[in-house]
């Protein structure tokens, strides 16, 4: 088995140490976690301008994402998944939202200052489980993972539980739910359950989970040869739509719906979106999220090629994102041009509910949820940590 690093105990390390409220020494270690993100080398930004060309000039492109992989456990086994963004409410108290920014920090993630307040204790998360003594423990996995998923405990929004081992306790390494659990009822361990939130799309599990389609896994050990440690990074793809008149480029790894809405009208359709993004379609646990402060709307054109516009984006990408309204969680507005009128491009939330007000194009409000991961557009810049490439073998 190849022995990697992939930042697996950082939240751990960061949050190990609280109680009541007792953070300071915490926060003052956990700034200084993970690899600050350098400035764009010169190669990489022209890299990412002749892409952003190419797909101005509605050019064959498809862009990829290459990100971080972080490697923890479900269901007994090794489960490797990505963690683009970290929230907290923001009432949590000063202590605990600078603790969530200094996790986003160690992770390169995008930070949710206010959207993801709703979410702790709700059906839309399930449990992490963080040590420091060995890699996180996931409550659930897309089984398998992609459009057919059918696992309903499967989410990709998870509430920090922090495990410690408690004193004269042997420290046994814990790979599923069901193994944490019957430790904390054995008295070895306690779980002290955080408001902070983790956004993690899972890539790969053990069967019947598997890999996620159109993700590629790419082991990378520059020093390997001089007792360095191997990494991981998965290449994703993107989608290239627009905010605010600019383009935006976000992946999209989750597509869900409420079994329930409208009568499951709705639900072939969600499949058929998570089948076009091979993302990991979610059966149950995003029901809650239509209409809730966890969500911003993304514009979806029905009778005109275009890409979709986002409402709102991180500013900057990144940790320090101060951007209130930023969620990676999207619910689907259809728009379409009525009757009579010729359609345009619109690449602005202002710009379609300014054509809609005038009559001229219909929107229609779904309650399908996208988790689209927003990792570049020219106000906020590229997400650090991560890389944009023409596709998995060409960065040119």
């Amino acid at each position: 088995m190849i022995r990697a690093d992939y930042r697996r105990f950082e939240i751990g390390r960061i949050l190990t140490k609280i109680k009541l409220g007792r953070l300071t020494a915490v926060l003052a270690a956990a700034s200084m976690i993970g690899v600050a993100a350098a400035p764009l080398k010169a190669e990489d930004q022209g890299n990412l301008d002749r892409i952003l060309d190419q797909i101005a000039a509605h050019r064959n492109v498809s862009p990829r994402a290459v990100l971080p992989l972080q490697s923890g456990f479900a269901r007994g086994g090794t489960a490797l998944y990505i963690t683009p963004e970290v929230g907290v409410d923001p009432d949590a108290g000063a202590d605990i939202v600078a603790t969530a920014q200094a996790v986003a920090k160690g992770f390169n993630a995008n930070f949710i200052p206010k959207n993801f307040a709703t979410l702790p204790g709700s059906g839309a998360v399930r449990d992490i489980f963080v040590f420091t003594t060995q890699g996180n423990v996931l409550s659930a996995t897309p089984i398998p993972a992609g459009p057919a998923n059918t696992n309903a405990n499967y989410t990709p929004l998870w509430q920090v539980s922090l495990v410690a081992w408690n004193p004269g306790s042997q420290v046994t390494l814990l790979t599923s739910t069901d193994a944490v659990n019957a430790a904390a009822a054995a008295g070895a361990v306690t779980i002290t359950k955080t408001p902070i939130i983790v956004e993690c799309s899972v890539i790969l599990s053990l069967p019947p989970g598997g890999q996620l389609p159109s993700s590629n896994i790419r082991l990378s050990a520059p020093t390997a040869a001089e007792g360095g440690s191997v990494s991981s990074k998965v290449s994703l793809p993107l989608q290239a739509g627009f905010y605010n008149h600019e383009t935006a480029l976000y992946i999209t790894p989750e597509v869900g719906v409420a079994p329930s809405a409208n009568g499951g009208a709705f639900v072939a359709t969600a499949q058929g979106i998570a089948q076009g993004f091979n993302a990991n379609f979610i059966p149950q646990n995003f029901a809650s999220l239509p209409n809730s402060g966890a969500v911003d709307d993304i514009f979806v054109f029905t009778n005109f090629t275009q890409g979709n516009v986002l409402s709102s984006a991180p500013i900057p990408a990144g940790p320090t994102n101060a951007n209130q309204s930023y969620t990676p969680l999207w619910q689907v507005n259809l728009v379409s041009w009525n009757s009579g009128v010729k359609g345009r491009p619109l690449t602005s939330q202002k710009d379609i509910l300014e054509a809609a007000s005038h009559g001229r194009v219909t929107i229609l409000k779904t309650p399908i949820v996208v988790e689209c991961s927003v990792i570049f557009t020219p106000q906020g810049g590229l997400l650090p940590g991560a890389d944009i490439v023409a596709d998995d073998g060409d960065r040119r």
